[in-house]
């Protein structure tokens, strides 16, 4: 656990008070409690918005990095608003998400043959607040998520789609890649398919994207 916080009584807007507060407040988290020689970055956004009335069911979505739809959230607010004369309370928990990234000599590293017993696999920052846990299956096999990451990360200029993508060898037109996407990757490779390059992305995927470019 890096951090877990809360704010009573915020009266103004969620996307005001993002923009004039909570933002500030979670890159001072990542400078304060994240090790300085590693970066991290921005994976996804989890998003509860509740009230406590038990016959409401919470407004539950995912958004990709840090690009929430605050108009959403506010518009359950303000559907919600007329319980709170009755007095009920509205709230909206925030799950940041994070990823450690390699660094070009950590990846080249990692390409060269392993001595000794096995590092442990990158960590992934998550929770209400921020949480970090190091990843490992029961069997002590590392997870695949943090290889699947790296191979479609986005190479730079002049590629400006990313961070993370998929290059169409037959184009050579790079396609912007979103968490969902990558999740599927993971899963595939989790089943037992092969993703060594761009190339090997399932066809079902590649044809996903172009429908989306469209």
């Amino acid at each position: 656990m890096v951090t877990k916080d809360s704010e009573q009584n915020v009266q103004v807007p969620p996307d005001v008070f993002w923009r004039t507060c909570l933002r500030a407040k979670l890159r001072d988290v990542l400078d304060r409690k994240l090790p300085s020689t590693k970066t991290f970055e921005a994976v996804d956004t989890n998003v509860v918005v509740s009230v406590t009335d038990r016959s409401q069911r919470d407004l539950v979505k995912r958004f990709d990095e840090l690009d929430i739809d605050w108009s959403m959230l506010e518009a359950q607010l303000q559907t919600w608003s007329h319980l709170t004369s009755i007095g009920k309370s509205l709230r909206i928990d925030l799950s940041f998400n994070y990823m450690q990234t390699r660094l070009p000599s950590e990846r080249s590293a990692r390409q060269r043959p392993a001595r000794g017993r096995p590092s442990v696999s990158d960590q992934m920052l998550s929770d209400r607040g921020l949480q970090i846990s190091t990843e490992r299956s029961s069997t002590g096999v590392s997870p695949v998520w943090p290889d699947v990451y790296n191979l479609m990360r986005c190479t730079g200029p002049p590629c400006r789609v990313g961070p993370y993508c998929w290059r169409d060898a037959t184009t050579n037109k790079h396609y912007r890649l979103k968490t969902h996407h990558l999740r599927t990757l993971v899963e595939h490779v989790e089943q037992g398919g092969e993703l060594r390059c761009h190339d090997d992305v399932p066809d079902f995927l590649q044809q996903q994207l172009y429908v989306e470019e469209q």
